[in-house]
């Protein structure tokens, strides 16, 4: 029997989901009744950026197996020879998109949208304001005691599919995360983790039509927070079950008096600031 390429990239989950934890010596059987996709926007180094965000989906190994064959074959019918939906070069026209029409475009993006609303679960989107990040990490410790913009977005996603798993899932069925790999943080995102007892997650490119629909959701998200206008995209994405939130400066601040982060006019210039349960692995501020 011939597999198509969409098919495949189900059949590739399976297999993952069958050896779950990626150690031979630990290998197990595991049925893998869920898969997140997240995607990032923002980086937290170009101060023309307002916000880092993580955002993304959640369905069913059979929801996802029947995205990809849909997804596949709508980038093919509206004629995107790679065969990879990107948005920022979508709404530029570079590379595949060149020379694309308004109306072409809005077609695409209409199809693409209500395949997302009819085979995903959940929608989640964490926005981490980067004026405010930087003003409190300048008075606390911020950074090296709860992590990079990034790696805070991405625990408190964590933190919201946990509560969804306890609500809506048995007790047995596991969750697989992808995220979308090249972010710069991506090591602090896997320290915060393991730090907080998390499965780490799974890292793979654009290539994975899941990771395209976080990045259609990434850029609406980002877009929307930049411009502070909804776009009928970002709204549509948004029309269903889901989570949205921003960590403003007063969140920020509140979570260093909350959780006893130290301020920085007390910390002497050689302490060493360490995570809980990884004492060899020193943390710096490198976030100004």
């Amino acid at each position: 029997m011939e597999i198509s390429p969409a098919a495949y990239s189900g059949l590739q989950r399976l297999c993952t989901a069958a050896f779950f934890n990626h150690d031979p010596a630990k290998t197990y059987l595991a049925q893998m009744k869920f898969t997140a996709y997240f995607d990032d926007s923002g980086h937290p180094d170009d101060h023309n950026q307002p916000a880092v965000l993580i955002a993304g989906f959640v369905a069913t190994e059979e929801q996802w197996l029947l995205f990809d064959q849909k997804w596949t074959q709508a980038l093919r019918e509206a004629g995107v020879s790679s065969g990879i939906f990107h948005r920022t070069r979508l709404e530029t026209r570079n590379e595949d998109y060149t020379g694309w029409s308004d109306n072409r475009k809005s077609k695409l993006l209409d199809r693409l949208t209500n395949l997302i609303g009819t085979r995903t679960e959940l929608n989640l989107c964490v926005i981490v304001s980067m004026d405010g990040y930087r003003r409190v990490n300048a008075e606390y410790a911020l950074q090296e005691c709860k992590g990079a913009p990034y790696a805070m977005a991405g625990r408190v996603i964590m933190e919201w599919l946990r509560q969804w798993q306890e609500k809506y899932c048995h007790e047995n069925d596991p969750l697989l995360l992808v995220f979308e790999d090249g972010a710069k943080h991506k090591g602090d995102l896997i320290d915060l983790f393991h730090h907080s007892r998390f499965d780490c997650p799974t890292f793979r490119s654009k290539n994975c039509p899941g990771l395209q629909a976080a990045d259609f959701l990434a850029w609406e998200s980002f877009n929307a927070f930049r411009t502070k206008h909804v776009g009928v995209w970002y709204d549509a994405l948004l029309n269903g079950v889901g989570k949205c939130e921003g960590m403003t400066e007063k969140d920020l601040r509140e979570t260093c008096e909350e959780q006893k982060v130290p301020r920085r006019e007390i910390i002497s210039p050689n302490t060493d600031i360490v995570l809980t349960g990884q004492p060899k692995k020193i943390r710096r501020k490198t976030i100004g």
